[in-house]
């Protein structure tokens, strides 16, 4: 029949993405031509860099007025410059930079699944159920990488369902921050409180 030659568009736009999720910016144009250049515009990789870059206050939210306010890039250092290569770099920074718990939750969580509860975190790491609350609301509204999906009930127990906001997310701790060894002990442990929990639906 013939061919026909189509120009496929990869990636998202770095400048509209920018203008989305910062409401005021004075990020240059170079800048974000750059971060288009080296990531393609994909998606997570954007997302994820921008994240990094406020938790490590590279760039940060300036206070112009009492009713406005500036994202800008801290300090005269270029972001560029540091900028890690690929999205597993990025989010295997991120994940460093957090706090003990909060990594030992999603590394606990990654082996349950891509969909996990807070019940087996709980009894696993043995925390205070208020507090796993607490750090799983971190996750999902601070961090974005853990998505509350809401409760059901497994007999006389409630169990409250969380999924990871992007498989990626899951995949990277799992088969990154895993050993085979650490695997299979971890998954004896879930399989365990899996087994305490739905051993007595009725």
């Amino acid at each position: 029949i013939g061919a026909v030659e189509l120009e496929i568009h990869k990636g998202i736009s770095v400048p509209d993405y920018v203008r989305d999720r910062y409401t005021r910016h004075n990020f240059s144009a170079n800048l974000l031509q750059a971060i288009q250049n080296k990531t393609d515009g994909h998606p997570l990789f954007v997302t994820q860099l921008f994240s990094l870059w406020e938790e490590k206050k590279i760039i940060v939210k300036r206070e112009l007025s009492p009713e406005e306010d500036v994202w800008v890039v801290a300090g005269d250092e270029d972001p560029l410059q540091t900028l890690p290569v690929t999205i597993d770099a990025v989010l295997e920074e991120r994940i460093r930079l957090m706090g003990d718990e909060l990594r030992e939750i999603l590394i606990r969580a990654s082996v349950q699944g891509e969909c996990f509860t807070a019940q087996v975190i709980t009894s696993i790491l043995k925390l205070d159920e208020y507090q796993l609350f607490c750090d799983l609301n971190t996750l999902d509204h601070t961090y974005r990488m853990v998505v509350e999906m809401g409760s059901e009930e497994v007999g006389s127990i409630v169990v409250d369902l969380y999924n990871f906001a992007h498989r990626f997310f899951r995949e990277h701790i799992y088969h990154k921050r895993l050993s085979p060894g650490q695997r299979r002990i971890l998954h004896r442990q879930v399989g365990l409180c899996l087994e305490e929990i739905y051993k007595n639906p009725l």
